[in-house]
């Protein structure tokens, strides 16, 4: 049976697998430097929640697609840990080297994909706003759990709430569940709102950690 809650700090919904609750009592590293994040995370919404999970122990960090701006891994750089991303475009990977950023060539839309890393090689494992464009993204998330050690972070829009011409995933709550988190019995999923103006408009982002 799931846990459902109203976050009213987000205005969503929190649906928890029964294994995550004690999970969401863990201690974040990010307790004190929240307040104190370089300029280009400190709006960022994907980083504000991952933080509550990050813990002192953990050292890793892969980016699944992490674009040109490799935002999320530069903040895991900014603190302290190695990281690795992953890219299709050769313009983003190349962008990526000259950040000092490595990432590595990935078609996530393989119907024989193998993210190419053994089991258990990070302590964690993301994939922000991409899983909307995918075939098969499922796929992609149960590759994310194989080479996670400890947690994967997920964010995607709830029902599409953006609109946006090249997502082909729509997912409401029991749907997403129902594809992409059954079968993990370790899950929290959060609807938020990023922005007030989101409110008005009634675009919501799934904010989901899955942890092992």
């Amino acid at each position: 049976m799931r846990k459902v809650v109203i976050d009213t700090h987000s205005d969503g919904v929190i649906v928890t697998s029964p294994s995550s609750i004690s999970k969401l009592g863990s201690a974040p590293l990010i307790d004190s430097t929240l307040s104190s994040m370089p300029p280009f995370v400190e709006k960022d919404y994907r980083i504000q929640f991952l933080a509550f999970f990050m813990k002192q122990s953990y050292s890793s960090l892969l980016d699944i697609s992490c674009g040109d701006q490799a935002r999320l891994l530069k903040w895991a750089r900014w603190l302290g840990l190695d990281i690795i991303g992953t890219n299709i475009e050769d313009e983003a990977l190349e962008k990526n080297k000259n950040d000092g950023i490595l990432s590595v060539k990935v078609d996530l839309d393989d119907e024989n994909l193998i993210i190419p890393f053994k089991d258990n090689s990070f302590d964690v494992v993301t994939c922000t706003e991409v899983i909307e464009h995918l075939k098969c993204p499922r796929k992609v998330v149960d590759e994310m759990y194989r080479i996670s050690k400890h947690l994967c972070f997920i964010t995607t829009p709830l029902n599409d709430s953006y609109d946006t011409p090249d997502h082909i995933q729509f997912w409401s709550i029991d749907s997403f569940i129902d594809e992409i988190l059954s079968g993990y019995d370790n899950y929290t999923l959060r609807t938020i709102v990023t922005k007030p103006m989101d409110l008005l408009l009634n675009w919501r982002v799934f904010v989901v950690s899955i942890h092992k």
